[in-house]
């Protein structure tokens, strides 16, 4: 069986140079996480600019977890929460909601559809892109999958600005990324390890 090129991905690292990328004109970023804590996501979704109302939709973490880290950022911040939607009977407030998990890219489409015509947010935020694919591996029915929602995406007739989360804590190396289907892809990669201080 003959091997055929699938992809050729180019990782660069930013950092002095990030807040001019993000400055750039871009609608879909997605960005490759380490980071097991909600503050280290919070960290970067700050770095950006011009932000007056965020949507979290969170498909990883609560609502309770989430709040608490954005509070000194002056931005309305609206979650929705798609865990505690699918284990509790939660009522909806004026910055949360809760809903069933989706289960798949098609159902996610359309809560992201329902959420920018009910609140028109400048930022939507998907936490978290592995819930529905694994960019450790290709297979061709979930890449097509990806295609067409980050292709959606780009062609929302909204100025929104879509910042997709993939959390990649595992040691396998990534296989594929849509390169070609999202205006920036930024890996952010957390160290963490135990400070030892002379004293």
């Amino acid at each position: 069986m003959d091997s055929e090129v699938l992809a050729v991905n180019y990782w660069k690292e930013t950092r002095k140079d990030l807040k001019k990328i993000l400055s750039e004109p871009w609608k879909t970023l997605l960005l490759f996480h380490n980071s097991r804590e909600v503050k280290g996501i919070v960290d970067f979704i700050k770095k950006q600019t011009g932000a007056k109302k965020i949507l979290y939709i969170s498909l990883t973490k609560t609502d309770n977890a989430i709040r608490p880290y954005f509070q000194d950022m002056g931005a309305s911040l609206f979650i929705v929460d798609c865990v505690s939607g699918g284990l509790f009977e939660k009522k909806n407030t004026m910055t949360s909601f809760y809903e069933n998990p989706p289960s798949t890219i098609d159902e996610m489409s359309k809560l992201n559809e329902k959420y920018i015509s009910q609140l028109c947010p400048d930022y939507i935020i998907l936490d978290s892109l592995s819930q529905f694919i694994d960019f450790s591996t290709t297979t061709p029915k979930n890449t097509q999958n990806l295609y067409d929602y980050l292709n959606t995406l780009k062609n929302t007739k909204t100025s929104c600005k879509f910042i997709l989360l993939y959390m990649d804590t595992n040691s396998k190396g990534v296989a594929f990324v849509p390169s070609y289907d999202v205006d920036i892809i930024l890996k952010m990669e957390v160290i963490v390890d135990k400070v030892y201080w002379n004293g």
